[in-house]
């Protein structure tokens, strides 16, 4: 961030941009494939508020599972909150994600980059036991809706994907119904 007569950092280019693709409040489909976390696969809604940091500085969300549509049996709701801020030094955004299905409670993110008009991110992680590569894009960015897929991969194996969230603007007027002619 670029310094103020004052000190104060201003936002970066790189965090205007991810401020204005994301801030605002979103209703989300999530698709779970078949996995360790979930045998069956599984979907839900729920809710993503983004708001702009202390100064510009960073973006943070707060999600929420709302209901699970399939399986009902699913062991109750996940919360999660996350920070993303622009580190220049590295010329990629960091995060911290905290949520209530982690055994560690919260983790910092590895790199994240606008890559066309995607924006991808990589974290080496473990789960039971194992490292683990997750992979996360944000693809088919408009101003009112965008879709989140996360793949997994270890020991040199190939990605899977295991879980999609697509997000809607909520508030977003509906398109005009078709005019009924008599």
């Amino acid at each position: 961030p670029a310094a103020t007569d004052m000190g104060m950092p201003k936002p970066s280019p790189e965090m205007q941009k991810l401020i204005k693709t994301f801030a605002g409040k979103w209703t989300t489909v999530e698709k779970h494939e078949p996995g360790p976390f979930m045998p069956n696969g599984g979907e839900a809604r729920g809710e993503a508020t983004f708001t702009p940091g202390p100064g510009g500085l960073s973006v943070i969300e707060n999600y929420r599972t709302l209901q699970m549509v399939q399986p009902q049996t699913a062991k109750g709701s996940f919360a999660g909150h996350g920070v993303i801020w622009w580190d220049g030094k590295s010329n990629a955004y960091r995060g911290l994600w905290c949520d209530n299905a982690s055994p560690m409670g919260c983790e910092v993110g590895g790199a994240t980059k606008w890559e066309g008009d995607t924006i991808v991110g990589t974290t080496e992680t473990e789960m039971m036991g194992k490292k683990m590569l997750i992979k996360g894009a944000y693809t088919n960015i408009t101003p009112n809706s965008l879709t989140y897929t996360m793949e997994l991969g270890g020991d040199g194996g190939a990605m899977k994907k295991v879980m999609t969230i697509v997000y809607t603007r909520a508030n977003t007027p509906a398109a005009p119904a078709a005019e009924k002619k008599p």
